[in-house]
């Protein structure tokens, strides 16, 4: 998916501020991701992409806020620019946002009750936002070390599944057939 199908798909006309700032979101991620890879051996770039069009084409969530803080979900943790840089150029909802969705420095663990606390605080929108990221990210595995996979789907399975449960029931159509065809991966 590309930006014009991204803004078509949600119905953001080319010429607002909400597609300007939108472009200027994947223009910054996808500098910072260049030539990056995750450790499921995808290139990061592919991974933004596969939770954008996870939250925008599954999920229904179109917003301009939504769709930013999408693109711009891993800046931080990637290290391009600060939690506070993305507040000052893309507003105060999509810091929000990407704050939210940045695991804390010192804990690496994308399933620790502590993040997935700091997400719910965050509100309802950043739970969906953290639900694709980890629906894309069960839907990438096949090029992870079988350990490594096996903890990931363990997580999912232990943490993210009552955490969705608790926090949007309705995306677990989504995160339970993602959780079953990794788990046979694995």
């Amino acid at each position: 998916m590309d930006l014009p199908e991204v803004l078509d798909w949600c119905g953001i006309a080319p010429a607002t501020p909400a597609a300007r700032a939108i472009s200027r979101a994947w223009r910054l991620a996808h500098r910072i991701h260049a030539g990056q890879t995750r450790s499921d051996g995808r290139p990061a770039w592919d991974h933004v992409l596969g939770v954008v069009e996870t939250l925008v084409c599954e999920v229904g969530e179109c917003t301009p806020v939504a769709v930013t803080a999408a693109v711009l979900h891993d800046v931080v943790e990637a290290g391009g620019v600060a939690s506070e840089e993305v507040t000052e150029a893309f507003g105060p909802a999509v810091g929000r946002l990407v704050a939210a969705l940045t695991k804390p420095a010192g804990d690496p663990d994308a399933g620790s009750e502590g993040y997935l606390q700091q997400v719910a605080a965050a509100g309802p929108l950043a739970v969906r936002l953290k639900i694709c990221d980890r629906v894309d990210g069960l839907r990438g595995v096949a090029g992870r070390p079988p350990a490594a996979l096996a903890r990931f789907v363990a997580q999912t399975r232990e943490q993210y599944v009552p955490w969705t449960r608790w926090h949007a029931p309705e995306l677990l159509a989504l995160l339970e057939p993602a959780l079953a065809q990794a788990g046979r991966e694995g």
